[in-house]
């Protein structure tokens, strides 16, 4: 008998995301980041190499943006905060906190 494959929380259903909710996002190399979902200008569509079906957002500490596939992005509440941070994180994580205090979509 095989075991269940082990998913992500929430990759079972179609995940949704909206702008201005803050998200979990995982660019290749780097570690999960806290972000925000954002509309992306025309300019910056063709900057980030946008298409339908991706997510584009703005990440916290950085500033920067990113166009994603929605396997890279979970919702915040479904990824836990890191035991230990990196200092560069430890800055992003709390301005996303603080965000999510001031009332920003989840």
């Amino acid at each position: 008998m095989q075991s269940p494959r082990r998913q992500a929380p929430g990759s079972g259903q179609r995940a949704q995301f909206r702008a201005g909710q803050v998200v979990w996002a995982k660019c290749r190399g780097y570690p999960w980041w806290p972000a925000r979902v954002q509309r992306p200008t025309a300019a910056e569509k063709k900057k980030t190499g946008w298409h339908n079906g991706q997510v584009y957002v703005r990440y916290f500490g950085t500033k920067q943006i990113q166009a994603l596939g929605k396997e890279s992005i979970q919702r915040w509440y479904e990824k836990p905060v890191p035991v230990t941070l990196r200092p560069d994180s430890r800055k992003a994580v709390q301005e996303a906190v603080k965000a999510v205090s001031r009332g920003a979509r989840v």
